[in-house]
C-alpha cells in the first residue's frame, strides 16, 4: 500500500487530497499544525492518521519524514491571506518557502525516493499578463506571491541539482465549502 504524507489538511485542497487518496488505497498521514487551527467537523479526514507538528520546525520536518518515509508529499500547508502578507512577512517567508526547503533537504537526507508536490501560486507572475504558464516571466508583486515564487525556485533548483522528484502545480483561484469565508 502506498504512504502518503499530507500538509494543509486543515484548508481545501489538503483535505480534498488526503479524501482522494484514501480513496486510492494509500495510507495517508495528515501533518497537523494544531487542532484549533482546524476547521469545523471532523478534525482529519476520515481514513488518515494525524501526525501534530509544525512544518517552520525544521527538526520536526526530517524526523518526520525520516520515520515516515513516505512515497509522496502533498504539501498544501502555507499562509494564504495575500494581504497579511504585508503585516507579516516572516511567517509567509517561513511558512511558505523555508518549510518547503526543509521538505526538500529531508527528502534528499532520508527518504531520496519519495516525491514531493509543492502547492504554488499564480500570485508568482504578479504584474505578468494574461496568459500564464511556466515560461511567463515571474515578478510577484507581493510577499505572498514572493514567498510561493520561493517554494517554485526551491522546488527546481533540489530537482535539478539532486534529481529529486519534486513537482511545483501553480493554482490559480479555486473555491469549495472547505475555503475559509474571509476570501469569498
Amino acid at each position: 500500500m502506498p504512504k502518503a504524507l499530507v500538509t494543509g489538511i486543515s484548508g481545501q485542497d489538503g483535505w480534498f487530497m488526503a479524501e482522494y487518496l484514501v480513496g486510492l488505497g494509500y495510507e495517508v498521514v495528515s501533518m497537523v499544525r494544531t487542532s484549533r487551527y482546524m476547521m469545523a467537523g471532523s478534525e482529519v479526514p476520515t481514513g488518515t492518521r494525524a501526525i501534530y507538528g509544525d512544518i517552520t520546525d525544521a527538526a520536526f520536518v526530517h524526523a518526520t519524514v525520516k520515520d515516515e518515509t513516505p512515497d509522496e508529499i502533498y504539501n498544501f500547508a502555507g499562509q494564504t491571506f495575500v494581504a497579511a502578507s504585508w503585516t507579516n512577512p516572516e511567517t509567509f517567508l517561513r511558512t511558505n518557502a523555508l518549510a518547503v526547503s526543509s521538505f526538500c533537504e529531508a527528502i534528499r537526507q532520508h527518504s531520496p525516493d519519495s516525491r514531493l508536490y509543492v502547492a504554488c501560486s499564480s500570485e508568482q507572475f504578479g504584474d505578468s499578463l494574461p496568459a500564464q504558464n511556466e515560461l511567463t516571466p515571474m515578478r510577484p508583486i507581493s510577499i505572498y506571491g514572493v514567498s510561493k515564487k520561493a517554494a517554485f525556485d526551491i522546488g527546481h533548483v533540489h530537482r535539478k541539482s539532486y534529481g529529486s522528484h519534486i513537482t511545483c502545480g501553480i493554482a490559480f483561484n479555486h473555491e469549495s465549502t472547505r475555503r475559509g469565508q474571509w476570501f469569498l
